[in-house]
């Protein structure tokens, strides 16, 4: 198996294909791990027990390096082998002993590094961590008596066996994944015959190595691990009449909208987009969740991982466009529109002796590319369930072109008074004072003082220092 980087057509343009397959890799992977700058899986489920309710907000059980969300790693598929793939899965050690390599970079107080090792006679359960929200003069501490047990969601209150939390840039886990990579990368391979990368490495018996600082190939393992479930787990996918490559085949070309599509389906809604249902293969292990009915969940973060795709897409240079922008980009340049506008709209004026000329800073090309930009990708939105914003040319509302053209119309004739009409990039120095015109104009002209110029509310502490 290798990473899809498109098909050997005829048509010499199956690398969109392989760019998009790219793309939804790195937008999962900016979805999970790197926005937390971690290479182990955090602490990050908060526990409520009822019998605290007038108490503090809720605490982090450190049994939830055993599974988080009601998923146990070594117990819940898909992070546990069946059926004719029980082959490949760790054996649980309980005296296995491991700390997670990575810390929070969170905001306050928040819990220490996942560990996992053997109970003992004197020490049965594991504790929990207190971040005293309710008191932020506080710091938060481990709580760690017999008589105060904040069991994980799974049950847990110990953490004996539990080495196989996340680990890589898409927090690969569980005895299968990381059996799998041992079989196909690591030791077990080599010990068997096999051609393997890290012969010397068994990911069984040391997890921590994809991780840890002491391992010199670490930063390199953190993407090969992760590349390596992608390609095993979700680019592999063909079951429940969905098949991966043929999904993707299809939003890389002009079969489906790649990114209009995506920007105006950001909600925590059902799955509707290609993107939701490879990030629910990759997390669930099928592509329309819940996918275990005993355990049913609704997929994470579908807004931030859609939005990341978009961000992806526009990084690898993946030359899409959503369908409304097409039809927009058309109109345009049609031959005389775009000559009307270069004519009439991008015409600067001499301050020597008043003639018009072809603006020399604003061009249509850089116009059209900066309005895909805005319209297609947009800014904002990203590390959040919140969409993002975008320049409105009609999105989601059908039938409302005009609208959007009207906006474009509204925002030219603007930058024409502004900006255009003078042929500057930067402000002029253009208010007299007592017939001079002052240096100081650059603090601000016509009563306004730029640097007090300050955000509204809902972008509070956004400003330049």
């Amino acid at each position: 198996l290798r990473f899809y980087m498109g098909p050997d057509n005829c048509d010499g343009d199956g690398w969109h294909v392989g760019l998009a397959n790219v793309a939804t890799f790195l937008g999962q992977a900016m979805s999970m791990v790197i926005l937390n700058d971690t290479c182990d899986e955090l602490n990050w489920e908060m526990i409520f027990p009822r019998s605290y309710s007038d108490g503090p907000d809720g605490f982090y059980p450190m049994s939830n390096a055993c599974g988080q969300r009601g998923v146990s790693y070594t117990q819940s598929p898909p992070n546990v082998c069946e059926g004719s793939e029980e082959e490949y899965s760790c054996d649980v050690d309980p005296d296995m002993k491991i700390t997670s390599s990575s810390k929070s970079i969170w905001e306050g107080d928040a819990p220490p590094p996942l560990q996992c090792f053997p109970r003992t006679k004197d020490q049965t359960v594991t504790g929990h961590y207190d971040p005293v929200i309710l008191n932020p003069n506080k710091k938060g501490f481990m709580v760690n008596e017999e008589g105060n047990v904040i069991p994980s969601k799974i049950g847990r209150t110990d953490v004996e066996g539990c080495c196989w939390w996340g680990r890589g840039a898409l927090h690969t886990r569980g005895v299968c994944n990381l059996g799998k990579l041992n079989y196909y990368l690591g030791k077990r391979a080599a010990d068997e015959g096999r051609s393997s990368r890290y012969a010397d490495i068994d990911f069984c018996k040391n997890p921590e190595a994809i991780c840890s600082d002491n391992e010199p190939r670490t930063m390199d393992l953190r993407w090969t691990v992760a590349l390596f479930e992608w390609v095993e787990r979700v680019q592999s996918y063909n079951d429940m009449g969905w098949n991966y490559v043929e999904e993707v085949t299809k939003f890389a070309t002009d079969e489906g909208d790649l990114v209009g599509s995506v920007l105006f389906s950001l909600g925590q809604g059902e799955p509707t987009h290609f993107v939701d249902e490879a990030g629910s293969v990759l997390e669930q292990g099928c592509p329309f969740p819940p996918c275990d009915p005993d355990r049913p969940q609704r997929l994470r973060w579908k807004a931030r991982r859609k939005q990341n795709f978009v961000m992806a897409v526009e990084a690898v240079g993946l030359p899409v466009k959503s369908e409304l922008f097409r039809r927009t980009e058309e109109h345009f340049v049609d031959p005389l529109i775009k000559t009307s506008f270069e004519n009439s709209l991008l015409l600067s004026k001499s301050p020597v002796d008043g003639k018009m000329y072809e603006s020399y800073r604003y061009h249509f090309a850089d116009f059209i590319e900066s309005l895909r930009k805005l319209a297609d990708v947009g800014f904002g939105g990203v590390g959040s369930e919140e969409d993002g914003n975008f320049f409105f040319i009609g999105q989601g509302m059908e039938g409302t072109e005009s609208s959007g053209m009207l906006n474009i119309a509204l925002f030219l004739t603007y930058a024409i008074e502004m900006s255009i009409l003078a042929d500057a990039c930067d402000e002029h120095n253009t208010q007299k004072i007592n017939g001079r015109f002052p240096v100081s104009n650059a603090c601000g002209m016509y009563g306004a003082s730029y640097q007090d110029i300050i955000c509204k509310e809902d972008a509070d502490g956004m400003e330049c220092p």
